[in-house]
């Protein structure tokens, strides 16, 4: 397990104790429960959206690198 994993690990655990503790001891209202799904529903979304982008930004540059080794490849094979 990398380091990275361990800390998410790890925070995947705080956050899901301190949850687990303020459910025993607090009670939530139906209408705070409903608007903390539409948030957290929201904040999926974008994430999804930000990887989309962030996928569609690195095919780019990986097609714009795949053309530069290609002139370069043309560049040295016709000076050789």
């Amino acid at each position: 397990m990398s380091k990275e994993d361990k800390k998410a690990a790890d925070l995947h655990y705080d956050v899901r104790k301190d949850s687990y503790e303020k459910l025993q001891y607090e009670q939530y209202e139906d209408e705070h429960v409903k608007q903390s799904v539409i948030h957290t529903r929201q904040d999926v979304v974008l994430l999804v959206s930000y990887a989309s982008s962030i996928i569609k930004i690195l095919k780019s540059i990986r097609f714009i690198l795949g053309a530069i080794l290609i002139l370069f490849a043309i560049y040295f094979f016709f000076n050789l």
